[in-house]
């Protein structure tokens, strides 16, 4: 693939997938903790509970029916999980635009912002399970200090507001924190590609330079 005056192809299809990403990802934060019955309440409430979760990332049908809380956390695992991926990825001949930097940045933003049920807990996890090792491998200490906060402190908080029956996200971040800490590492992700697949992949990267 060609590096342009702009960065390059690649560079272009990473930002427009990344901007595809944040548009999603930023939503969940703060998520308001209630739904109720559409059918009680009068068009002008409705219409605007249905705006309420459309801002905060829900998919809300033509006629007002609202994704359940377990179609919304997979679909953000998903986001989650493929954001995780994108910002620690190199191709060849180009620098990725919304690298690690911008990885720790979302992560401090979460760190930041009250804890939601179950949500919060899962996508800590499924990001920090993707893309803890190379943020340990760029941060070192620096984020060491960070997993300890989130394991000493903002698990606290998950559990205030985390209902008994909703506790198996929350005990499994709580594992995987504590198990990263004793051994001062986090794997890699499975089925990580190396810089040895990029060089010795051909046909994969276009140089056609109207891609």
């Amino acid at each position: 693939m060609r590096q342009g005056a702009s960065g390059g192809h690649d560079v272009r299809i990473t930002t427009y997938m990344y901007m595809y990403i944040n548009n999603n990802l930023t939503h969940w934060c703060g998520l308001y903790n209630y739904k109720c019955k559409l059918h009680d309440l009068n068009q002008t409430t409705i219409n605007y509970i249905c705006c309420v979760f459309r801002l905060q990332g829900y998919r809300v049908s033509s006629d007002g029916v609202i994704e359940t809380d377990e179609q919304f956390l997979k679909r953000m695992t998903g986001i989650v999980r493929f954001y995780a991926a994108i910002i620690q990825t190199s191709l060849p001949n180009a620098a990725n635009p919304h690298g690690l930097k911008h990885g720790w940045a979302w992560l401090a933003r979460v760190l930041n912002k009250d804890p939601h049920p179950s949500i919060t807990a899962t996508v800590l996890y499924d990001f920090l399970e993707i893309a803890g090792c190379a943020l340990m491998k760029k941060y070192g200490k620096q984020f060491q200090k960070l997993l300890f906060a989130l394991c000493k402190e903002y698990i606290h908080k998950i559990k205030q507001v985390t209902p008994t029956s909703e506790q198996g996200p929350l005990s499994r971040l709580t594992q995987f924190l504590e198990r990263c800490i004793a051994e001062g590492r986090i794997p890699p992700p499975k089925g990580i590609l190396t810089s040895e697949f990029w060089r010795s992949t051909h046909g994969l990267v276009s140089t056609d330079e109207n891609f």
